[in-house]
């Protein structure tokens, strides 16, 4: 590997992409195992300190609106590949396939530490992976 910058870069792109577009389906899934979980719970006399702490659950599994839009796993699709492209600009081929593998792996990771802060931490990531790739084309 020739740049390894751009191959940090490119890692950085495909993370942002996989979150934007799999986020989404991953909390919607999440949702859909803890509202299980509720219905196959019996009440007893506890139940509102259970439906408090379901209603937690469901809480850190919420989506904003970009990664709840019915776009997302267009868009992320596409920022992952043009991300993963990136580095074919003086890399080898084979960095292409390494990037999307370790940007997917950094995705799941990283969305199920951070849960609901993996929104906000993918944007920064996102556009602090745009200044770095500037920065790097324009000086050299």
């Amino acid at each position: 590997m020739e740049n390894w910058l751009l191959f940090i870069n490119s890692v950085i792109f495909t993370y942002s992409g996989f979150t934007i577009g799999l986020y989404g389906i991953l909390a919607k899934e999440m949702i859909n195992k803890i509202g299980a979980k509720m219905a196959d719970y019996k009440y007893s006399e506890d139940e509102d300190e259970n439906a408090h702490y379901y209603s937690l659950q469901i809480e850190k599994w919420k989506t904003g609106i970009l990664l709840g839009s019915p776009f997302a796993l267009i868009v992320g699709i596409i920022i992952s590949i043009g991300g993963s492209l990136i580095c074919l600009i003086e890399n080898a081929w084979w960095t292409v396939l390494l990037s999307l593998i370790t940007g997917y792996f950094l995705y799941l990771r990283v969305s199920y530490v951070f849960v609901w802060r993996v929104q906000l931490i993918s944007v920064i990531c996102f556009l602090g992976g745009i200044i770095l790739f500037l920065t790097q084309m324009i000086i050299g």
